[in-house]
């Protein structure tokens, strides 16, 4: 009888390990099923050749309000990650905040890993730009406005580097549900100076680039979606 329930102990007591192994292995970070590549342009970073979600340079992708790491079918300020939005129309930022007037002041300024959506979406090599490595980028190519990419209608920026000589494509995304084929909106990890509620982007319209000078940088409300554009070293 002893022998049997030192067997049945034994048992037991793998088979707990097995399921506290396996919890422990749930909170691991999955690796992304998509592998991304990149483009090396000769500058600081090497950036990714298409937007998270896309499987192509020319398609858009998938839309994130800065500091959240999956796409949403509605993107207002009553259900972005890190605002409370009362309904007198006061707001309170949980994270990212350096104005007392709107919350606890942690002066962080550019996004943790986990807020990420690069790092989570691509995978820990990978994060999304700073507003300065998205000046470098803009900065670092000649560009040139086009129609027509991979033989698909798409309209869109070629920069082209001017170290190398190798290119890279940014269509005219849009916002979620917004501007599509009319302006690009690519969000940076870096939150803007001039206001609370708002972080750096890139932006692209069928006339120019804008964000070529970080004093200049464009920046736009953290609860739009736009796409994301990763970067590595």
């Amino acid at each position: 009888m002893k022998k049997v329930n030192l067997i049945f102990s034994a048992m037991l007591f793998t088979a707990f390990s097995l399921y506290f192994a396996s919890c422990d292995n749930d909170n691991e970070p999955k690796s992304p099923k998509k592998k991304y590549e990149y483009v090396d342009l000769g500058l600081s970073v090497k950036w990714a050749t298409c937007n998270i979600g896309a499987s192509s340079p020319e398609e858009y992708g998938s839309y994130f309000a800065w500091g959240e790491v999956e796409p949403k079918e509605y993107y207002g300020y009553d259900n972005y990650k890190w605002f409370i939005y009362q309904k007198d129309g006061s707001l309170t930022i949980t994270k990212y905040n350096y104005d007392p007037y709107m919350g606890s002041v942690d002066n962080k300024m550019i996004l943790d890993p986990e807020d990420d959506a690069a790092t989570v979406n691509m995978g820990k090599a990978w994060r999304m730009p700073t507003i300065d490595e998205i000046c470098e980028l803009v900065q670092g190519c000649t560009w040139e406005f086009t129609e027509l990419y991979n033989g698909k209608f798409v309209r869109g920026w070629i920069g082209t580097s001017k170290v190398n000589n190798k290119s890279i494509f940014f269509p005219l995304a849009g916002r979620s549900g917004w501007d599509q084929a009319i302006c690009g909106f690519y969000w940076s990890s870096t939150k803007a100076i001039s206001d609370g509620i708002v972080s750096y982007c890139l932006l692209l319209n069928e006339e120019e680039i804008y964000t070529n000078d970080r004093e200049k940088a464009y920046a736009n409300t953290c609860i739009s979606g736009q796409s994301i554009r990763g970067v590595r070293e």
